[in-house]
């Protein structure tokens, strides 16, 4: 499934903050779960909403909290993103 422009160019941005350490594997699952996010809710591309919430749930639960920073400092409100925050995945 193709990512919106606008979508994959903040998703560049964002895993430049990752770190490199993880980051690669971050950016796989991110990518799977933005596109089960994206047929789950019927879009033809990958929009922003899903990248967001892809990356959210493919980050380990101890780096969530600095990637609520990172979202914000990329203009990105986390707070409807909220429900993902929580997930328990990984």
């Amino acid at each position: 499934m193709l990512i919106e422009q606008r979508a994959d160019v903040l998703f560049k941005g964002l895993l430049r903050d990752v770190p490199m350490d993880i980051r690669e594997e971050v950016q796989n699952k991110a990518l799977k779960e933005a596109e089960e996010i994206a047929k789950f809710k019927e879009m033809s591309t990958i929009e922003k909403e899903a990248i967001i919430a892809g990356l959210i749930t493919a980050v380990p639960n101890y780096f969530r909290a600095s990637l609520r920073k990172i979202l914000d400092y990329h203009g990105v409100d986390p707070s409807p993103f909220e429900s993902y925050f929580n997930s328990s995945l990984p």
